[in-house]
């Protein structure tokens, strides 16, 4: 009598003797070798089931070479041969804290292919559970997808199982930039400070503090072509100072290629930078160490927030100096696509979201219009 027949796409499945179920079926790997595969399950049903999807990947073109990467032999392979291809060094000093710090303990000797959505999203409600950070999930699940993503167009996986992870919702502190007067007030209060220049330029330019920190005296041009009545030079921003193992590094990679732009040189800056680059090395750094190495950015930072306490300011974060110049630019009617250039955003969104903020002078003001228009049609 013939044996009972298998239901169509159960495949081979046979039983084992430690009592689990293994299925086999075929697959052309991505470099043309025909290979059979085992799936196992603790019963027929699972196994069938699992087959069923090894089966159904197949059909859809999604096969991945047979591997033995752990989630941390991977990465280690990412960090040294791909990720230095597309990623700027503190980008990947991010990745190497995040994957240390949580990534490595919880998934290092889990097998590439065996990682499950459910697991990632297990692991992420603890993070939360444990940080209390919506910031610090979003930051662990986009590392490790970013790292995944590698590693399927390295033809290892066939999909993404951090895409239907779900991070706790995050959004950035709302940031108040100082208004002019107080931002007058520091100026006025911190000549004396050797980062003067510094604080000087950067609520001017609104540049990021790499950027300005790797000025170089060349940077400052004063004999342009561009020169004008109107004009006085150029300040060329083709480089950035980044920390990489806490050490202050010159990069000629900026953070964006909308960030390699040259800024005007008004009269009043002329004026103030002759003196900066007078009798110098044009290779030279305009801002260095005594000992001509970078700025250590972090050095800066206290700097500006001990000088901000000294002149009785509400703190708010140096980065917020390219805030408020972006929102002065606002209210000197400077138009969105001029402010993206001057700021060196991709993309004016970014301009207007992030930067430009509303003060309650503003709102006063264009609620006054709004009662005139209301009075003159009663």
């Amino acid at each position: 009598m013939a044996g009972k027949r298998r239901a169509n796409g159960e495949g081979s499945i046979t039983p084992r003797k430690d009592g689990r179920w293994m299925a086999r079926y075929k697959v052309t790997e991505p470099t043309g070798v025909r290979k059979t595969r085992y799936i196992y399950g603790k019963t027929k049903d699972e196994t069938a089931k699992k087959l069923r999807k090894a089966q159904s990947e197949v059909d859809r073109g999604r096969v991945a070479i047979k591997n033995n990467y752990t989630v941390e032999s991977f990465y280690n392979t990412w960090l040294i041969s791909i990720a230095p291809n597309y990623l700027q060094s503190t980008t990947i000093e991010q990745y190497k804290w995040t994957f240390s710090k949580y990534i490595i303990p919880r998934f290092g000797n889990k097998r590439l292919d065996c990682l499950i959505t459910k697991d990632i999203q297990d692991f992420i409600n603890q993070v939360y559970i444990k940080t209390n950070s919506a910031r610090i999930c979003k930051e662990v699940r986009n590392c490790l997808s970013g790292v995944l993503k590698r590693a399927i167009r390295q033809q290892l996986l066939t999909y993404n199982p951090v895409t239907g992870v779900e991070s706790p919702s995050y959004k950035p502190e709302e940031k108040h930039p100082w208004n002019i007067e107080e931002l007058n007030i520091f100026l006025s209060a911190t000549p004396h400070c050797k980062y003067f220049p510094i604080f000087k330029l950067t609520s001017y330019y609104g540049m990021r503090k790499g950027e300005v920190l790797g000025l170089r005296v060349k940077d400052i041009d004063l004999n342009s072509e561009n020169v004008s009545n109107n004009c006085y030079g150029l300040i060329h921003i083709r480089q950035q100072v980044s920390l990489v193992n806490n050490k202050p590094v010159v990069r000629n990679q900026l953070k964006t290629k909308a960030s390699k732009r040259d800024l005007p040189i008004t009269r009043e800056m002329r004026d103030f930078l002759l003196p900066l680059i007078a009798n110098r090395d044009k290779e030279e750094l305009l801002f260095h160490t005594p000992s001509n190495n970078p700025i250590n950015p972090n050095n800066l930072l206290r700097a500006f927030k001990r000088e901000s306490k000294r002149a009785s300011l509400r703190i708010v974060t140096f980065h917020t100096l390219r805030h408020t110049a972006c929102t002065l630019l606002r209210d000197a009617n400077v138009d969105i696509k001029t402010t993206q250039v001057i700021m060196g955003h991709s993309d004016p969104t970014t301009t207007l979201r992030v930067y430009q903020h509303s003060d309650m002078n503003k709102k006063v003001e264009a609620l006054n219009k709004l009662d005139s228009l209301y009075n003159s049609s009663m």
